[in-house]
């Protein structure tokens, strides 16, 4: 789970870096799961 000063977010399994984008405000990740790779982002 990824909490922030706000609600809980549910994260995929295998989570690697999270990169800040500071021009939208967000953080990035990518997942190195076998057969489940997901890019997403979440505010921050």
């Amino acid at each position: 789970m990824l909490t922030v000063d706000g609600p809980a977010r549910d994260v995929v399994i295998g989570v690697e870096d999270l990169p800040y984008c500071p021009g939208n405000n967000e953080v990035w990740t990518v997942t190195e799961h076998p057969g489940k790779r997901v890019l997403y982002s979440v505010p921050r």
